[in-house]
């Protein structure tokens, strides 16, 4: 009975840790240029969205954003 309630124990804990979320995580800025595969030019008003915080821009004139 005794090692039912320690694996019990230790597979509660690893669940509750594997929970937890990274809050201090620091904004990062990314910069980048878009360009066409084929051509190697730049693409500009190309839509750029990042879907895990649901946030996005638009690439200039000349393909950066």
């Amino acid at each position: 009975m005794k090692p039912y309630i320690v694996c019990t124990i230790l597979l509660f804990s690893f669940v509750c840790l594997a929970q937890t979320e990274e809050t201090d995580v620091m904004p990062r800025d990314i910069t980048a240029t878009v360009v066409n595969a084929q051509t190697g030019f730049a693409i500009e008003s190309v839509h750029v969205i990042n879907l895990y915080q649901v946030v996005g821009t638009i690439t200039n004139q000349e393909g950066k954003f």
